[in-house]
């Protein structure tokens, strides 16, 4: 994977919602739902990162006491970023 980076960065934004920022050599989105020219709803780079954990409620609770969440609070930004080890940073997607 050398030479390659990523083609943007899911964040949180100032209201904290989880938002994405393509990088403006994404040559493809990381999803359909997620059009390299925007216009997609406000909850779909949340939506999007929240497919990525098990669909089961116990294995994600699991995951996040694991990790040492809240897994009452924690949401699916939270338990992402604790899983690569860069909590309150950005998620880069390959």
């Amino acid at each position: 994977m050398a030479g390659r980076h990523p083609p943007g960065v899911f964040f949180r934004d100032g209201d904290g919602r989880v938002n994405l920022a393509y990088d403006a050599d994404a040559a493809m989105p990381v999803s359909l739902s997620l059009p390299l020219e925007g216009g997609w709803d406000s909850g779909a780079p949340g939506a999007f990162l929240e497919n990525l954990l098990p669909d089961e409620r116990r294995a994600r609770d699991a995951m996040a006491l694991r990790l040492g969440l809240d897994m009452f609070t924690a949401d699916e930004f939270d338990r992402l970023m604790s899983c690569f080890g860069k909590a309150n940073e950005s998620i880069e997607p390959l």
